[in-house]
Protein backbone atom coordinates (compact mmCIF):
# COMPACT_ATOMS: atom_id res chain seq x y z
CA UNK A 1 0.00 0.00 0.00
CA UNK A 2 1.29 3.17 -0.80
CA UNK A 3 -0.81 5.68 1.25
CA UNK A 4 -1.64 5.59 5.00
CA UNK A 5 -3.09 2.88 6.26
CA UNK A 6 -5.91 4.48 7.68
CA UNK A 7 -7.95 7.21 6.01
CA UNK A 8 -8.82 6.65 1.75
CA UNK A 9 -6.28 4.95 -0.35
CA UNK A 10 -4.02 7.07 -2.33
CA UNK A 11 -4.71 6.68 -6.30
CA UNK A 12 -2.06 3.49 -6.93
CA UNK A 13 -3.93 1.55 -4.22
CA UNK A 14 -7.47 1.84 -5.77
CA UNK A 15 -7.94 -1.62 -7.76
CA UNK A 16 -11.70 -1.37 -9.21
CA UNK A 17 -13.03 2.23 -9.31
CA UNK A 18 -17.33 1.74 -9.22
CA UNK A 19 -18.58 3.52 -12.54
CA UNK A 20 -15.62 2.58 -14.58
CA UNK A 21 -15.18 -0.57 -16.58
CA UNK A 22 -13.27 -3.14 -14.78
CA UNK A 23 -10.76 -3.91 -17.52
CA UNK A 24 -9.22 -7.07 -15.52
CA UNK A 25 -10.62 -10.25 -13.53
CA UNK A 26 -7.80 -9.68 -9.79
CA UNK A 27 -7.58 -12.94 -7.74
CA UNK A 28 -6.35 -12.23 -4.78
CA UNK A 29 -3.37 -14.58 -3.39
CA UNK A 30 -1.74 -13.03 -0.61
CA UNK A 31 -2.80 -10.21 1.89
CA UNK A 32 -6.18 -7.93 1.84
CA UNK A 33 -8.53 -5.77 -0.21
CA UNK A 34 -12.01 -3.32 0.35
CA UNK A 35 -14.49 -3.59 -1.21
CA UNK A 36 -16.97 -1.20 -0.92
CA UNK A 37 -20.81 -1.88 -3.17
CA UNK A 38 -24.07 -0.58 -3.41
CA UNK A 39 -25.86 2.62 -2.59
CA UNK A 40 -25.22 2.48 0.90
CA UNK A 41 -21.87 1.98 0.44
CA UNK A 42 -21.20 -1.36 2.43
CA UNK A 43 -17.59 -2.56 3.13
CA UNK A 44 -16.54 -5.78 3.72
CA UNK A 45 -12.76 -6.92 3.70
CA UNK A 46 -11.80 -9.89 0.95
CA UNK A 47 -8.37 -12.31 1.15
CA UNK A 48 -6.54 -15.44 -0.10
CA UNK A 49 -8.53 -16.50 -3.35
CA UNK A 50 -11.70 -13.75 -3.35
CA UNK A 51 -12.15 -12.87 -7.28
CA UNK A 52 -12.79 -9.53 -8.09
CA UNK A 53 -14.29 -8.41 -11.42
CA UNK A 54 -14.80 -12.15 -12.71
CA UNK A 55 -16.81 -10.45 -14.89
CA UNK A 56 -14.53 -9.38 -16.75
CA UNK A 57 -13.19 -12.46 -18.54
CA UNK A 58 -17.09 -11.90 -20.42
CA UNK A 59 -17.15 -8.45 -21.19
CA UNK A 60 -13.88 -6.06 -19.71
CA UNK A 61 -16.15 -3.22 -20.60
CA UNK A 62 -18.98 -3.79 -18.49
CA UNK A 63 -18.92 -1.66 -15.72
CA UNK A 64 -18.17 -2.03 -12.48
CA UNK A 65 -20.89 -1.78 -9.80
CA UNK A 66 -18.20 -1.74 -7.21
CA UNK A 67 -14.72 0.03 -5.65
CA UNK A 68 -12.06 -1.57 -3.90
CA UNK A 69 -8.30 -0.77 -2.73
CA UNK A 70 -5.38 -2.13 -1.50
CA UNK A 71 -5.94 -2.78 2.55
CA UNK A 72 -3.00 -5.00 3.45
CA UNK A 73 1.20 -3.36 3.70
CA UNK A 74 1.43 -6.31 0.60
CA UNK A 75 -1.50 -7.59 -2.10
CA UNK A 76 -0.80 -9.97 -4.64
CA UNK A 77 -2.42 -10.82 -7.12
CA UNK A 78 -3.04 -12.73 -10.61
CA UNK A 79 -4.45 -10.10 -13.05
CA UNK A 80 -6.14 -11.59 -15.80
CA UNK A 81 -7.90 -9.95 -18.78
CA UNK A 82 -10.06 -11.69 -21.56
CA UNK A 83 -7.65 -11.11 -24.13
CA UNK A 84 -4.98 -12.68 -22.71
CA UNK A 85 -7.20 -16.08 -21.71
CA UNK A 86 -8.29 -16.18 -25.48
CA UNK A 87 -11.59 -16.70 -24.53
CA UNK A 88 -13.96 -15.48 -27.69
CA UNK A 89 -17.41 -15.80 -25.95
CA UNK A 90 -18.57 -18.83 -27.62
CA UNK A 91 -19.85 -21.35 -25.76
CA UNK A 92 -17.90 -24.20 -25.25
CA UNK A 93 -20.19 -26.92 -26.95
CA UNK A 94 -19.46 -24.67 -30.04
CA UNK A 95 -16.40 -26.30 -30.33
CA UNK A 96 -17.03 -29.50 -30.04
CA UNK A 97 -17.31 -31.81 -33.38
CA UNK A 98 -20.48 -32.04 -34.75
CA UNK A 99 -22.24 -35.30 -33.19
CA UNK A 100 -20.22 -34.84 -29.86
CA UNK A 101 -21.96 -34.72 -26.90
CA UNK A 102 -22.07 -31.79 -25.10
CA UNK A 103 -20.45 -32.08 -21.01
CA UNK A 104 -23.63 -30.98 -19.81
CA UNK A 105 -25.51 -33.49 -22.02
CA UNK A 106 -27.31 -35.99 -20.28
CA UNK A 107 -27.08 -39.73 -21.36
CA UNK A 108 -29.94 -41.40 -22.60
CA UNK A 109 -30.38 -45.13 -21.23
Amino acid sequence: RTGPAAGPPSDADVLFTAGEPWGKCLVVLSGRARVTCGKDELSFDVGSMAVLGGEALKNANEIADFSAYILSAELWVLSLHKEDLGIEGAHPSAALPSGAASPTASASS
